[in-house]
């Protein structure tokens, strides 16, 4: 928490950093990590069954890399960044198996949204102004941060997190991402809203008279609230926001900065013919200026067809056996959790057209969330469960 908080707002708040943070912070994790292995392993096991479909992709990066430093056309050393990200994997990973709940990482990843979301309001000079954190961080960047903290938020069980602080910080992070002016922030928290509220009525709660009163009585005010902004002009001041001007069509600079991608997406495919098999080496955006701001195309074209689908083939694979979870789910419970891990895969999706994930970590945290298949019932769950029900789970 202390890495990502440093990485993406102290040092645009306090106007500093914490020297070496990301390299402390990951000895002190991993140090951690290894004297707990030394009196419980539980858990190892699933995290080298997550962890493995990037270790082979690594190695396949690492292999092609030297094969092409041997002919001078590569430098080996831009590979190893991925080693970082592996070792994310790992630590959030092995957190999530032993806890048995995904629980410490979507408070994490809560936690990052807040701080973002709340640096990136008090920093803005307007509505109109489009928010840069630093200059290692974009505004499309912070968009991300705030919209993985909604999806966290649509997930996570606890008392703390009622419908009042769940209302709250999710006004906090669209404030944010207007302030942004982040279109593919915006697409992601549409698709977390419908499915967290598919979600929701997958639930298996019991509807009591009192919370049926309740639930009304919310729905009422939040009414009463918007048609006073409507009626009053309050919400008028959506036009004069960077991100209208941008889905209008209006911003001169997102006309630019479209017509940039469409022609590095362009140029991009060129390039991928060069090796179409191998590719041109991962990470290569180092020493040739063609940086997609695309998953897809820049494993396509870094390590070709053959890296391509040692990528993303356990990525597919997971997302059809979460749709089989889902469609032969025997009870409530069951639907959720696979509604949820598609609810994160579709997300994940979004990321991946409009940035290459493998090169920053945050969203290497969702990923690794996504992979892990953690114990979607709770303690408190299985206490009233059969022996028998408990064994088939």
């Amino acid at each position: 928490m202390i890495m990502l908080l440093n990485m993406y707002c102290f040092s645009h708040v306090f106007r500093t950093v914490i020297p070496k943070c990301t390299e402390i912070t990951a000895i002190i994790a991993t140090g951690a990590m290894c004297l707990r292995l030394l009196t419980n392993g539980k858990g190892f096991k699933n995290v080298k069954r997550t962890v493995t479909p990037m270790v082979v992709f690594f190695v396949y990066c690492f292999a092609v890399g030297v094969g092409l430093t041997v002919f001078g056309l590569y430098y080996i050393n831009l590979v190893y960044p991925l080693l970082e990200k592996i070792l994310i994997m790992i630590l959030i990973a092995y957190i999530i198996y032993n806890d048995e709940s995904p629980k410490y990482v979507l408070n994490l990843c809560i936690a990052v949204a807040v701080a973002a979301s709340v640096a990136t309001i008090i920093r803005s000079d307007s509505l109109y102004t489009r928010v840069e954190l630093s200059e290692a961080m974009s505004a499309n960047q912070i968009g991300m941060v705030c919209a993985t903290g909604a999806l966290a938020l649509s997930m996570i069980k606890s008392k703390f997190y009622n419908r009042y602080v769940k209302l709250a910080l999710n006004v906090l992070f669209l404030c944010a991402i207007v302030m942004t002016a982040s279109r593919q922030a915006l697409v992601m928290v549409v698709i977390i809203y419908l499915g967290g509220w598919i979600i929701s009525v997958l639930g298996d709660k019991k509807k009591t008279a009192r919370k049926m009163v309740s639930n009304i009585c919310f729905i009422v005010i939040v009414g009463v609230i918007l048609i006073f902004l409507i009626t009053g002009g309050y919400i008028d001041v959506i036009y004069e926001t960077k991100l209208y001007a941008r889905l209008a069509g209006n911003s001169r600079s997102t006309t630019v900065s479209d017509a940039a991608r469409w022609n590095m997406y362009a140029k991009g495919w060129k390039k991928f013919w060069d090796a179409p098999f191998f590719g041109i080496g991962f990470n290569y955006v180092k020493y040739v200026f063609l940086y997609t701001h695309s998953t897809f195309m820049e494993i396509l074209i870094g390590t070709g067809m053959f890296g391509f689908f040692i990528f993303f083939i356990p990525f597919l694979k997971s997302i059809k056996n979460n749709i089989r979870g889902f469609s032969r789910g025997r009870n409530n419970l069951e639907k959720k959790y696979f509604a949820e891990k598609l609810l994160i895969a579709a997300v994940l999706i979004i990321m991946m057209i409009t940035r290459s994930i493998v090169y920053y970590i945050f969203p290497m945290v969702v990923w690794t969330l996504y992979m892990c298949d953690y114990n979607y019932l709770g303690k408190e769950e299985t206490v009233n469960l059969s022996p028998d029900e408990l064994k088939r789970i």
